[in-house]
């Protein structure tokens, strides 16, 4: 998934057109087609207008290259240094874990806890999965102290 798809996604969850995305951060309607058929790269700064106006964390639109288990479990192995994340495996269940030791581990649980509250609310049907997906976008993670990791 690139960056366009993400923009595409989050606007069709906001109910925007492309044009109107494109009058709100002051761009041309093709301009957003082409970063939603990723044949143009939005720079860094349109990301924060498209994010602004789309009323999500830009982190949302950034997208990550994780086309084989090798690039995912690169992207594990990183997160094991700063935050403690390491595998258990118990017959056929394959979780991960935060130690408390880490660096950033005791900043980290109160957004898990967050999430695992949404993902139970998800599952039991008190919300809908559009409702989960802007919760994930638009999750700042301030009020956990996270802005700082």
């Amino acid at each position: 998934m690139h960056s366009g798809d993400l923009i595409k996604q989050q606007r069709k969850l906001k109910g925007m057109t492309q044009k109107q995305l494109a009058d709100a951060i002051g761009v041309s309607e093709p301009s957003i087609r082409l970063y939603e058929l990723g044949k143009r790269t939005p720079s860094e700064d349109v990301i924060m207008q498209i994010a602004d106006a789309l009323e999500i964390r830009p982190e949302a639109l950034h997208a990550y290259d994780t086309n084989s288990a090798r690039e995912v479990l690169e992207m594990l192995f990183r997160l094991e240094d700063e935050y403690g994340l390491t595998p258990y495996v118990s017959g056929y269940s394959h979780e991960l874990i935060v130690r408390g030791d880490a660096p950033k581990a005791k900043k980290l649980y109160p957004a898990i806890d967050a999430w695992y509250e949404m993902r139970r609310q998800l599952e039991g049907g008190a919300i809908t999965k559009e409702d989960y997906d802007a919760w994930k976008a638009s999750f700042s993670g301030v009020e956990y102290g996270l802005v700082s990791l």
